[in-house]
């Protein structure tokens, strides 16, 4: 029987993920920066009845902004060679009577500097 499963996409670190990685999360920031600076002109010179949706919006962007620091702080710090989980992807696999519960469970794709390593409870 041929089932459809889900593969955790694992990471090694490496200078190469890490520098494009920490290009992503600056270039999201910078996004951030911007969006945040022209609602909040918006804001200054936006009818009152709309202020409360916009600082709304405004608090989430700022959350979106704080998280993706934290996530650049903590992609500076992490250690060669160690293991990230950077998504997922589905992919179809076979099980017949007899195999292992195993099977079931969740696989991982291992991928170093874009190319899978190892494929972990496939």
């Amino acid at each position: 029987m041929l089932i459809r499963r889900r593969a955790r996409l694992v990471y090694q670190v490496t200078e190469g993920l890490r520098k494009r990685l920490s290009a992503e999360l600056q270039e999201r920031l910078k996004r951030s920066d911007e969006a945040l600076e022209a609602l909040e002109t918006v804001l200054r010179a936006g009818p009152p009845e709309s202020e409360a949706a916009l600082k709304r919006q405004r608090d989430s962007l700022a959350q979106a902004h704080h998280d993706a620091a934290a996530r650049l702080e903590r992609v500076c710090g992490l250690a060669s060679d160690s293991e990230i989980s950077e998504g997922f992807v589905d992919f179809f696999s076979e099980v017949s009577v007899g195999d292992s519960e195993e099977r079931l469970r969740e696989a991982q794709i291992v991928i170093r500097d874009g190319v899978i390593l190892e494929i972990r409870n496939g």
